[in-house]
């Protein structure tokens, strides 16, 4: 029996979607879903969520409607498109938006959507991959007007061991796209590390616990090296998604007149990843750029 007053909807059940979804469940929070995939949301229809026809009928359930999208034409399909929330929304729906999409076409469908439907926004992308979302560990960086950023945070909070406002609309984007591009950049050069110690006769799998402590230590040395030395590519995230936020970085700067050499090097390293197969294997998978 739900607890909470605030009728919660979730759009996009997926790697993500899902256990933050149970998570919402086991708060005892009411959560209407709808997946493009319908049978990706057994899970949580089997702990109690109500299951929608279509994103509009989330949207109608919903006084908070969560949306967790692959990318930035997916989202303007659930938006807009047939069915798509914008159909279903009332005024004063709030919309809490965890996907990584192009900020200004973000900032466009937010626009539009305050606009027609007076529905208000706030963007909120998450770090700390499918471990943090079953974990309720999630970090959620919220772009928006901070009442509304307030408002969404009972419901947040039992996907997430941060919340934290970076500023107006927009600015929970740029922020996770910073993450990205240390992520993006990071594996890259782990990679080629473990290549380098095995080329000299060294035993990659002693690096993480010698470096610990040092400067050159970091969470990604601990978790990714023993997982692209087992070659683990089970997808706890996707190189694809990887490589669809480093291109949305690629725009940013360019827009901004920003030169980024090293991430552009990495861009093409993942986009050449990907092209090889590699798209729905784990981020650790670039391992496999650095073999012969």
């Amino acid at each position: 029996m739900a607890e909470h007053d605030v009728r919660l909807g979730f759009i996009g059940l997926g790697l993500m979607g899902l256990p933050m979804t149970i998570r919402l469940l086991d708060a005892d929070f009411a959560v209407t879903v709808w997946n493009r995939t319908p049978k990706k949301t057994s899970p949580a229809v089997e702990k109690g969520a109500r299951l929608a026809a279509s994103p509009a009928e989330v949207a109608e359930a919903s006084d908070i409607v969560f949306t967790c999208i692959l990318d930035t034409g997916g989202m303007e399909q659930v938006v807009f498109g047939p069915g798509g929330v914008a159909e279903g929304a009332r005024p004063g729906t709030l919309l809490v938006d965890f996907s990584t999409i192009a900020p200004s076409a973000m900032k466009a469908m937010a626009a539009t959507l305050r606009a027609d439907k007076g529905v208000r926004w706030v963007d909120a992308p998450v770090t700390g991959g499918v471990w943090g979302a079953s974990e309720g560990a999630l970090v959620i960086m919220a772009g928006g007007e901070e009442a509304d950023v307030d408002e969404a945070r009972p419901a947040l909070a039992p996907m997430a061991k941060k919340i934290v406002h970076m500023g107006p609309l927009g600015a929970g984007l740029l922020t996770k796209l910073c993450n990205q591009l240390v992520i993006g950049c990071s594996r890259v050069v782990m990679a080629e590390m473990i290549s380098f110690a095995r080329g000299a006769g060294l035993d990659p799998a002693a690096l993480p616990g010698v470096l610990e402590g040092g400067l050159a230590e970091s969470k990604l040395l601990h978790i990714d090296v023993p997982f692209m030395l087992a070659r683990d590519f089970s997808p706890r995230g996707q190189s694809k998604n990887l490589n669809k936020d480093l291109d949305i970085i690629r725009d940013v700067a360019r827009a901004g007149g920003t030169s980024l050499p090293m991430t552009g090097l990495a861009t093409e390293l993942w986009r050449m990843h990907v092209a090889r197969g590699y798209g729905d294997n784990d981020g650790v998978s670039i391992i496999t750029m650095f073999e012969t």
